[in-house]
């Protein structure tokens, strides 16, 4: 087997006889999203709710009511059980020869959950003496729900010389995202009045599921030996696939619904309800297969500084920042993402054909368009499309438009501009961020030669300390600044795990119930907005479905199943964003 290694500096190695001592021990990241405002403001001094009172008392002052809610729950963890069985075992090597082995794993749990409701009103009025009015009155309410759930048990073999045979994996993920939107607005001008009131739902799914897959090399490798000391180099396997073969089993599905209601299209000269869709799809597949060469791969050792931490499970342990190394096992990164790759590739080739029929005839039913029409139907079908290409704003519309065109609404929006430019130069932020450097470092063990875990340390003028990860000599463990990460150790971590492992539905990740829209009523009313006439749903809560309105099975899926990547609050950093940016400006100008 030809694999070559590139090394900078001297290389040494574990000893070449299996260990004598078993070794485990946890490591696990926790956080809370409901700190995320308190940890933006301790880390920039910018105030959320501040920043959206500043938005709300801008447009106040230029004449228009403009409210701005947002409520964010959730809890992302992350745990990580290290374990060897030192025992003398008998795996099948590439050449499905007996080899004897002893092993070691890393089961990884990771659950992701998140709530996130925003509200967005806004209301204009003009009229003068004598004439109709113009303006506008627009409610937005926008609700998301996102979950991750990934569960990997990784394990290595090797022989007496420590060399590397090859690695099983068990592996499983589910993700999906469900969003919300409603609109409901109304625009008037020059006597004409248009409502708008419509409801836009979105899901989707995916998973795999009882993941098998067996990565074989084509001949021991000495990975873990030669970079066991943390020199720094490069194993690359590129050479005529001796990466080995890798040869997996698995289950897969995929969900997907869209609905959209109530777009006003006989405003647009269209017949009412024209555009109002519902598409759901669920795709399942069992027993699928892929065997692949491993090629094209390479892991670089890159290490940094020594510290000696305390992993929770005994002794302290000489370790060394791996600059290049993931949050965990290297070689487990590799072959997840093969994993993943060909997972993936063999799903979508499996499913193509059945996922585009399907899409086909949902379309075709949105537009009550039968395949088997004859020919002189499709037609006329054609020319109709044609026809709807060609429609003109209706009359309504135009009037209204022409309102606006002739109102005062671009010197108000204008005036709020400058309003809000003002506003922000008065919110006081940071001079300068909290720390002068920082570090995140997955921490290399020699002893183990593997990722032990995880630190992410800080410097100020005053000293260097421990932001997260485990204890750490030398760096502080209250840092001035703080955030609101968990890391947890031995007992802690596994007991942390243990109680998480089972979970896979949003409520069994974190309290829902912390999650109350009336927080953002709360909230606008310490602001000093009047909230009285303000009705808070979450355009996601199941409750609202009381018509009776059959659940597509896309959806009950999602529902049942939890099946939930995580999305961040887009509309918290596009207001940071923004203020940030005027914020610079102004200490530019200074």
């Amino acid at each position: 087997m030809a694999i070559l290694f590139v090394s900078v500096g001297p290389l040494s190695s574990v000893n070449a006889s299996p260990p004598t001592e078993a070794t485990e021990f946890y490591y696990g990241v926790e956080y809370d999203w409901n700190s995320i405002n308190p940890d933006i403001e301790n880390f920039t001094g910018l105030d959320l709710p501040e920043i959206f009172s500043e938005f709300m008392g801008a447009a106040s002052d230029a004449g228009f009511e403009l409210i701005i809610g947002q409520v964010n729950s959730g809890s992302s963890n992350i745990y990580t059980h290290y374990y060897e069985d030192i025992s003398p075992q008998t795996i099948k090597d590439v050449d499905n020869m007996d080899v004897d082995v002893w092993s070691r794993t890393n089961d990884v749990t990771i659950r992701h959950g998140a709530l996130v409701d925003s509200i967005f009103m806004t209301e204009w009025l003009e009229q003068s003496f004598g004439s109709d009015p113009t303006g506008f009155d627009v409610d937005i309410e926008v609700g998301l729900e996102n979950l991750l759930n990934v569960d990997i048990t990784y394990t290595e073999y090797f022989n007496d010389d420590n060399h590397l045979v090859g690695s099983d994996m068990a592996f499983s993920i589910s993700t999906s995202s469900d969003l919300g939107f409603s609109f409901d607005a109304e625009i008037q001008g020059n006597g004409d009045n248009i409502p708008v009131d419509f409801d836009l739902d979105m899901s989707y799914g995916f998973s795999i599921t009882n993941s098998q897959t067996e990565w074989r090399l084509n001949g021991p490798s000495p990975v873990y030996t030669s970079f066991s000391s943390g020199s720094n180099g490069i194993w690359d396997c590129n050479i005529d696939d001796d990466c080995g073969t890798i040869d997996g089993d698995f289950n897969a599905s995929i969900d997907y619904s869209f609905s959209v209601s109530g777009i006003p299209t006989e405003n647009f000269g269209l017949d009412e309800g024209e555009f109002d869709i519902e598409v759901s799809d669920m795709i399942s597949k069992t027993n699928l297969e892929f065997n692949e060469h491993v090629e094209d791969v390479n892991v670089e050792f890159s290490m940094g500084d020594s510290m000696v931490v305390d992993l929770g499970n005994g002794p302290s342990t000489n370790v060394v920042a791996c600059d290049s190394c993931p949050p965990g096992n290297p070689l487990m990164f590799l072959m997840m993402g093969e994993v993943i790759a060909n997972s993936g590739q063999t799903f979508a080739e499996e499913i193509a054909d059945e996922f585009v029929d399907n899409l086909d005839q949902d379309i075709l039913d949105i537009f009550g368009i039968d395949d088997t029409d004859n020919e002189d139907e499709h037609d006329e079908q054609e020319e109709e499309n044609d026809d709807l290409n060609d429609v003109e704003v209706g009359d309504e519309l135009q009037n209204i438009l022409d309102a606006m065109t002739d109102s005062n609404l671009q010197n108000v929006m204008t005036t709020f501009g400058e309003n809000l430019q003002t506003r922000m130069e008065e919110i006081e932020t940071l001079d300068e961020f909290p720390y002068t450097n920082g570090m995140f470092a997955p921490l290399w063990s020699s002893e183990h030669a593997t990722v032990v875990g995880v630190g992410l340390y800080v410097e100020d003028d005053n000293g260097s300390y421990l932001m997260a990860g485990p204890n750490t000599q030398g760096y502080g463990s209250i840092p001035p600044t703080q955030m609101s990460l968990t890391y947890l150790t031995g007992t802690e971590a596994m007991n942390a795990a243990s109680a998480i492992e089972s979970a896979d539905e949003l409520n069994e990740i974190f309290d829902v119930d912390q999650h109350d829209v009336n927080q953002i009523a709360e909230d606008l009313e310490a602001a000093g907005v009047d909230t009285g006439d303000i009705e808070f749903i979450s355009p996601t809560d199941d409750s609202s479905n009381t018509d009776g309105t059959e659940v597509s099975e896309a959806e009950e899926k999602a529902e049942s199943d939890g099946l939930l990547p995580f999305a961040s609050p887009i509309s918290v950093l596009a207001i940071i964003a923004l203020a940030g940016f005027i914020i610079a400006n102004r200490k530019d100008e200074s």
